[in-house]
């Protein structure tokens, strides 16, 4: 059995106006919709000095991870905290991670 994980790690800035506090709030509705999703292992979202956000999804594999996406795109909740993101700087990417 492998040990092989997958790391998807999106960065973002939220539209002008929008607070920390909001953003928190509409991304604990993307976490109750990823813990419904296959393959999801947990979540971790913070935010730099800066007001950049990471959010980083832990996922079994690649295809879980895939499949998850337009599922979200069509998730009430998920489709919140999206709206709250300046699409200009979003950045997707996915990881294997080891271990």
């Amino acid at each position: 059995m492998s040990d092989t994980k997958v790391l998807e790690v999106v960065t973002f800035n939220v539209k002008p106006g929008v607070s920390p506090g909001e953003a928190k709030t509409a991304a604990r509705g993307v976490t109750a919709f990823l813990e419904t999703q296959p393959g999801y292992l947990g979540r971790d979202l913070g935010q730099s000095e800066d007001g950049r956000w990471v959010d980083l999804v832990h996922w079994t594999d690649l295809e879980a991870a895939r499949t998850a996406i337009p599922r979200a795109m069509k998730n009430a909740d998920c489709q919140a905290f999206f709206a709250l993101i300046d699409e200009e700087t979003l950045k997707m990417d996915h990881f294997t991670v080891d271990g």
